[in-house]
């Protein structure tokens, strides 16, 4: 059986970059509250699917800003709730939220959904919007975070609909500027799947790739242009809303990093059997690579070390490690991971954290093997509520499936359909909140 930490690697790919590398994100736009960019009435051939990714960092505290801060939006100069799409911050700034018209045989709605994530002063945040024409969901640093049911296609845009960028077209709430730095701009009219999304995270897309129809990133360094990197060719001005002063050109620091080699692929704590935490990471190349490090800490600034792992020098393909810490406090414990060459160097790696509570007992999978749906099921006995977020991997480590639930004390029954996946077997993960519950081999039929 192979081991179930392989479906961290496409999770994780960007949390822990190392100290070498090297931010590819180019320019980013700085809104200081009092700009945007203003597109006019713009045709994305929408049907029935839509997405729409950027990066984002409040530069100023979220609470400050004017609420509901725009991101980006299609929507009416005269009306504030008529439009197609709305990505955005919720009514006091505190979560991400997503709204989306649709067209139901002649019948128009609107729904939304908001984060889980309550975003922080001067910490970037990749945002996806999807519509599959059954659900509407949204993606945090590449997770899913939340979901709804609806159906119909995309409400078309109508001459009055202008797609914003940093704030919207209607003058109610001040515009609804957003106080913060917004970079690499993508709008799709098909809806993308998570491995797409967290690939997408990493790299510098092309503009030729299918159902891409704006792509902004932000690159000019001088003038007043914005370019559109898609063959679409939606072209703009800086603060082409009117709003004076235009947006900053800064250069960016989002952390997107391109097709650099990556060693780290992740760097998790899970927890154990018997209070134990296992540490767990994985690289795939190494390069004159002697041992690893790990360090503990129980306030996240002093730290202990608390082993060492013999590296594999240099390698080419994927390595695994783990280590089993027996000694845990009943409390959140950091772990850091720093690695060194033969020849003295080293690099360290972000830290992370994990707290392990004796939550669920009891866990089962079934059906196993799968037809078209299968049951998770187990005994909450902490009696928190939380989400609890089931993801399904390929045996390359690719996100095929999730979905998140809520799950409250005692027992909990979670049902996840995957008949749109091929035959095969598949890793299943089981998060609640930050304790990884079940990590599993699953067969499909």
């Amino acid at each position: 059986m192979k081991k179930f930490y392989l479906i961290f690697i496409v999770l994780t790919l960007l949390a822990y970059e190392s100290n070498s590398q090297n931010s590819i994100a180019g320019n980013a736009l700085q809104y200081g509250g009092s700009s945007c960019l203003n597109l006019g009435s713009i045709d994305f051939n929408f049907a029935d699917q839509l997405s729409i990714l950027c990066w984002v960092r409040w530069d100023t505290l979220p609470n400050k800003g004017n609420n509901w801060a725009n991101l980006i939006t299609i929507n009416s100069k005269w009306s504030s709730d008529n439009g197609v799409f709305w990505l955005q911050h919720n009514s006091d700034n505190s979560r991400f939220e997503f709204a989306i018209s649709t067209n139901n045989n002649g019948s128009i709605s609107r729904n939304m959904i908001f984060s889980n994530t309550s975003p922080q002063q001067g910490q970037w945040y990749h945002i996806a919007a999807l519509y599959d024409g059954h659900d509407m969901y949204l993606y945090i640093n590449g997770l899913e975070e939340s979901s709804k049911g609806k159906t119909g296609n995309v409400n078309t845009a109508g001459p009055d609909h202008y797609f914003t960028i940093g704030a919207w077209a209607v003058s109610n709430n001040n515009y609804r500027k957003f106080h913060g730095t917004i970079d690499e701009v993508s709008i799709w009219n098909r809806c993308l799947s998570a491995a797409e999304i967290q690939a997408i995270m990493n790299v510098n897309i092309t503009g030729n790739e299918s159902g891409l129809q704006g792509y902004w990133r932000f690159d000019e360094t001088s003038g007043n242009i914005v370019n559109d990197l898609s063959p679409s060719g939606f072209n703009t001005i800086n603060d082409s809303c009117g709003l004076n002063p235009p947006a900053q050109i800064i250069g960016s620091d989002a952390p997107s990093y391109g097709t650099l080699p990556v060693n780290l692929l992740y760097f998790q704590p899970i927890c154990g059997s018997d209070s134990n935490v296992v540490v767990e990471w994985a690289t795939a190349t190494e390069t004159n690579n002697d041992y690893f490090v790990i360090h503990r800490s129980f306030d996240g600034m002093n730290w202990e070390i608390l082993a060492k792992v013999d590296g594999s020098g240099n390698t080419n393909s994927i390595h695994t490690y783990r280590y089993v810490d027996t000694k845990p406090m009943n409390k959140t414990i950091y772990y850091r991971l720093s690695q060194h060459d033969f020849d003295g160097k080293y690099e360290e790696f972000d830290m992370t954290s994990v707290f392990c509570r004796d939550n669920a007992k009891d866990l089962k999978v079934y059906p196993n093997p799968i037809s078209d749906e299968f049951t998770v099921s187990f005994n909450n006995i902490s009696d928190m509520e939380g989400s609890v977020v089931l993801q399904v991997f390929d045996q390359q480590g690719r996100l095929m499936a999730s979905k998140t639930d809520e799950a409250f004390g005692g027992y909990n029954e979670i049902k996840m359909n995957i008949s749109q996946l091929p035959s095969g077997m598949y890793f299943l993960h089981v998060r609640f909140m930050n304790l990884y519950l079940h990590s599993g081999e699953i067969l499909k039929n």
